[in-house]
């Protein structure tokens, strides 16, 4: 029934005109049904930029909001980058003396202040020329100072030396005493005649600082033996010691020793014995004194220098 009014409506309107033309209705007719809306209109244009404003009225400043609750600590960092050193701070003052350390073990006795060495060669072969001679066959060797694998005596106690060889020989024979390369003294013996064995000897004593060696080498005559009826030997030790602070307790003829722990090393006819106190006991027939500072005191028949 709608569909049917909204029809006749429609044709109404169409023929609407027709009869207004042909003929004025002096009464009003029913007003018509509302028509269909129109399709949207398109956007008006932009209008002129109005006038500026007045400024408006600066108020009070604001009120500072109130803090929000402590939030959960973050996952910690990543290490940063190793900042530069800083300046060097001032010397700190002194600390308080620490307390006293438990007693230390007694050391071995005394051989670190001794040194002397005895050896022998071992074959009958002449030995290389112009090389260290090797002693193979050790007969005493305190602190293990001679290398019998390169033939030469190194240092480890500073002080004076005394070194000798006796050597027995076929033919020509010439020996050097050599310290660190450098010649200290040479022995010749030379054969003559029916002479077909002879034995020779040559000896020094010099200085050595710690770590220097000496050895014994030959020239271009280097007839030396050892075999068992005829041996040659090379011999060393110290006979003056010389203490940390520099000073020296000479010996002559007399060959000890005394190290820090008061043990005694004796060689030849003189014997002595130091404690750590500096008091002696005199032992045969020669004593001597040496204190903690290295001087000394002759005693009985022996002299002693310095």
């Amino acid at each position: 029934m709608v569909c049917f009014c909204i029809a006749m409506g429609a044709m109404l309107s169409l023929a609407l005109p027709d009869l207004v033309t042909m003929e004025t209705c002096t009464s009003a007719g029913t007003p018509g049904l509302h028509g269909f809306p129109g399709l949207p209109g398109r956007d008006g244009r932009d209008g002129e930029t109005g006038e500026k404003g007045v400024p408006g009225v600066v108020s009070g400043p604001g009120q500072i909001p109130e803090g929000g609750q402590k939030g959960e600590p973050g996952v910690k960092g990543a290490v940063g980058k190793l900042g530069r050193s800083g300046v060097r701070g001032d010397k700190g003052s002194p600390g308080s003396e620490g307390p006293r350390g438990e007693p230390g073990e007694s050391g071995s006795a005394g051989s670190l202040f001794h040194s002397a060495f005895s050896v022998a060669r071992g074959t009958a072969s002449p030995p290389e020329k112009a090389s260290p001679i090797r002693f193979t066959s050790v007969i005493t060797d305190v602190n293990k100072d001679y290398n019998t694998e390169t033939g030469r005596f190194r240092c480890r106690v500073p002080g004076t030396y005394y070194f000798v060889y006796h050597a027995s020989s076929e033919e020509r024979l010439c020996l050097v005493f050599k310290l660190d390369g450098t010649s200290l003294a040479s022995f010749c013996d030379l054969t003559y005649g029916g002479t077909k064995r002879q034995v020779s000897s040559g000896g020094l004593a010099t200085y050595l600082k710690k770590d220097q060696e000496v050895w014994l080498e030959t020239n271009d005559y280097n007839g030396m033996t050892g075999k068992p009826e005829g041996n040659s030997l090379f011999s060393g030790f110290l006979s003056t010691l010389t203490n940390l602070k520099g000073t020296v307790s000479s010996l002559a003829s007399c060959s000890t020793l005394t190290n820090l722990k008061g043990t005694v090393s004796s060689l030849a006819s003189c014997s002595t014995r130091t404690n750590l106190k500096g008091t002696v006991t005199p032992l045969a027939s020669c004593s001597t004194l040496t204190n903690l500072k290295g001087t000394v005191s002759p005693l009985a028949s022996c002299d002693y220098p310095h």
